[in-house]
């Protein structure tokens, strides 16, 4: 499920595009129940991360990287992050009603 069509100056295929965002989507959620493990099988074997906070390439360096991100990431949520889905929720909860 790597993109092949995600060199810059193409465009992107619609099916690319759709496994990218399921890849981030699975990310995220992983995220939100801190499952460490999964975060991790979603990266190639040979990643490199570059963040704000730092670069890490490889596993360990990721879990190390993980680890001291936990803080900051400890209650927040895809979903209360993402306008797009407070919005459908608003409006489904308002329908329930």
């Amino acid at each position: 499920m790597i993109p092949t069509s995600l060199t810059p100056g193409t465009t992107v295929s619609a099916q690319d595009r759709s496994d990218v965002i399921d890849l981030v989507n699975r990310l995220n959620m992983a995220f939100d129940v801190w499952d460490l493990d999964t975060m991790l099988g979603l990266h190639t074997d040979d990643f490199t991360v570059h963040h704000p906070k730092g670069v890490a390439t490889g596993r360990d360096q990721m879990v190390a990287f993980y680890k001291a991100y936990y803080p900051l990431t400890v209650g927040v949520r895809q979903f209360d992050c993402d306008p797009h889905r407070r919005h459908q929720s608003r409006t489904n909860t308002a329908r329930a009603e």
